[in-house]
């Protein structure tokens, strides 16, 4: 849907939203055209201008159709189609059979049913955590952890995959030299995890990480120009897997993540390595995600 006040050029094409002479998402332009549940979802899409086009139903979230979907849309409009069939049976200038009012009839019962089929039904909620979440069993999560200290000399980086059970697959670790700005570190190590997946052959993967600033980075890009090409490499790998999704979430979901990457800092573990499954020290912490999540 598009934006409310935005001036849209109809005219306007897929390969608009790309980058000049690439096919990563223009988000700036996404966000200013589209409302951001629709640009979140298209910059969820990789980029195939080789395949043929295809029907996607405009009411799920992927595109495919399901008969709660329809009942949804029915509920607003159920009542409104049936008060127009009464009155087409009572004003229109028609012959009315017995077959035509059993037809009519059978219609709008199903349609009543339908009604109040979904008016019976709970509301559903999304219930608020503040826990680490488990992915569906076709995709990992990759927990990004970043930590930096103004005027410090090292960075800390670090990245966790679990399982849709939450147990750990691998985890890894690095020290960097402190870069000029939060900013440009917390995006090096998200670049460093992104290439890390693709190392590791991981093809759908949920990325989690608790930095504002890379979510300002990858929503704003050009509002970033001096590291406008790091954001873009990013972009470029990311549309690599077949699916993926970037989340910015709490200090608290990360803390896993959080807790590896600081240890570089608070405690001088500068040894950079890729292991399997987690850390020992914090098989505490991890259990704990897995029961709750």
């Amino acid at each position: 849907m598009y934006k409310q006040d935005s001036v849209v050029d109809l005219t306007l094409k897929v390969k608009d939203l790309w980058f000049p002479n690439s096919q990563v998402w223009n988000a700036q332009m996404l966000f200013e055209t589209f409302t951001e549940e629709d640009a979140l979802r298209i910059l969820q899409i990789k980029p195939s201008p080789t395949s043929q086009d295809t029907d996607m139903w405009g009411f799920t979230k992927d595109g495919c159709y399901t008969t709660q979907s329809a009942y949804r849309m029915l509920v607003p409009l159920g009542s409104l189609e049936l008060m127009e069939r009464k009155s087409s049976l009572c004003l229109r200038k028609a012959i009315i059979t017995p077959q035509s009012t059993i037809t009519k009839a059978l219609e709008e019962a199903d349609i009543w049913y339908q009604l109040l089929h979904n008016k019976d039904s709970p509301p559903t909620t999304r219930n608020a955590t503040t826990t680490w979440e488990k992915p569906p069993s076709d995709v990992v999560k990759c927990n990004v952890g970043m930590a930096w200290v103004n005027a410090g000399p090292l960075t800390g980086s670090s990245w966790i995959v679990r399982d849709c059970q939450g147990l750990p697959l691998h985890h890894s670790r690095q020290a960097l030299a402190n870069s000029p700005s939060k900013r440009e570190s917390d995006l090096k190590t998200l670049l460093w995890a992104v290439q890390a997946m693709g190392d590791l052959h991981h093809t759908k993967i949920l990325f989690e990480a608790s930095s504002i600033e890379v979510r300002q980075s990858l929503l704003n890009p050009l509002n970033f120009p001096d590291l406008f090409p790091l954001i873009r490499k990013i972009l470029d790998l990311l549309h690599c897997f077949d699916k993926w999704t970037i989340s910015h979430v709490s200090d608290q979901k990360n803390r896993v993540a959080n807790a590896i990457a600081g240890s570089v800092i608070s405690d001088t573990r500068t040894q950079s390595y890729v292991a399997t499954g987690g850390p020992r020290w914090l098989q505490q912490m991890i259990h704990e995600d897995a029961r709750f999540g």
